[in-house]
C-alpha cells in the first residue's frame, strides 16, 4: 500500500528518518532479480532483492505463526537460482507428487521390505567372511615364504 520508487543509481542515507510522505505510491514491485552478462555473453544470476525482509521469518520478533508456503517457495527458489551453476533449477518441479512404480499386493510389499532390509546386511556379512579368509590365506602364504 505504501511504496516509492527512485531512479538508479541511488545512495541511501541510513540515518534518514523515513515518513509517510516518502512513500506516496501504491502497487509497486517489491522484489527484483538482477542478472549480469558474462564475457561469453551468457546472463548469470547476480542478485535477488526483496523489499520486505520479514517475508521469510516465522513471525515478527519471535511471535510464532505459520509460514506462508509461497514465501518459503520464493526464498528457496531465489537461493537455488543464485547458487545454481548447472541449470538444475529448470528441472525442478512445482509440487511433490507420489509416483509409485506399480500397485503391489501386500505379500510382494512385505517381501520387498525384507529384501531391502536383509540384503545389505547379508552382503556386509559375506564381504566380512570373504575378507577374513582372504587375509588368513595371505598371512599363511607370508609365513610359508619366510620359513622356506
Amino acid at each position: 500500500e505504501n511504496s516509492s520508487m527512485f531512479r538508479a543509481p541511488q545512495f541511501f542515507d541510513i540515518q534518514k528518518q523515513w515518513g509517510k510522505q516518502d512513500f506516496n505510491q501504491k502497487n509497486l514491485v517489491l522484489a527484483a532479480s538482477l542478472e549480469r552478462k558474462t564475457s561469453k555473453g551468457i546472463f548469470e544470476p547476480y542478485m535477488f532483492v526483496v523489499g520486505d525482509g520479514d517475508f521469510a521469518i516465522n513471525g515478527p520478533r519471535g511471535e510464532a505463526q505459520q509460514l506462508m508456503p509461497d514465501n518459503v517457495n520464493l526464498m528457496v527458489n531465489a537461493i537455488d537460482w543464485l547458487t545454481d551453476e548447472t541449470g538444475l533449477i529448470d528441472l525442478r518441479t512445482r509440487e511433490i507428487l507420489s509416483r509409485p512404480i506399480d500397485n503391489l499386493d501386500d505379500a510382494t510389499k512385505t517381501i520387498l521390505k525384507w529384501m531391502n532390509f536383509m540384503l545389505p546386511v547379508l552382503l556386509i556379512i559375506l564381504m566380512g567372511i570373504y575378507r577374513f579368509y582372504r587375509m588368513k590365506h595371505i598371512r599363511k602364504k607370508r609365513m610359508e615364504d619366510r620359513y622356506e
